[in-house]
């Protein structure tokens, strides 16, 4: 695993934690801890949303001249973010808008004051955008992201 990657779990892994110390305290009646979790729970669910567009317009693009369709047969890659067609394209939506799903559900359990459900919630959106990046990392290094 690179470096960038430890970085960027570590990073996924303190804000879910912090949020669902928030939530727990919270829930326990802390005014403070209830206002710092839907704070952070508004600020993560607007982070989602350009998250989810980026997924949306990476499949939009899927491939265009770099398609392998295009290429003669000892040019083709044979990777699937240079096929059209291929499923993955699909997959990283598919991840991406449940990860945006998972946090607006965190969100709406926040204002509900259900802090231990938007806590799990937000562990799944989490865990889904961890999945997420790790599927179109390989776009993002062909890209030269």
């Amino acid at each position: 695993m690179e470096p960038g990657w430890l970085g960027l779990l570590a990073t996924v892994l303190i804000v879910v934690l912090a949020f669902a110390l928030l939530s727990r305290a919270a829930a326990r009646g802390s005014r403070a801890a209830r206002v710092a979790a839907l704070v952070q729970s508004v600020a993560l669910a607007g982070c989602g949303l350009p998250a989810f567009l980026l997924a949306l317009f990476l499949f939009g693009v899927s491939c265009d001249e770099s398609c392998d369709v295009n290429r003669v047969q000892q040019d083709r890659t044979g990777n699937w973010w240079h096929s059209v067609n291929a499923w993955q394209w699909w997959a990283e939506l598919g991840i991406a808008g449940f990860m945006l799903v998972a946090l607006i559900i965190a969100l709406r359990r926040t204002l509900r004051r259900k802090h231990a459900k938007a806590a799990a919630w937000m562990a799944v959106a989490g865990a889904s955008f961890l999945v997420w990046l790790a599927f179109i990392a390989p776009t993002g290094d062909a890209l030269g992201i």
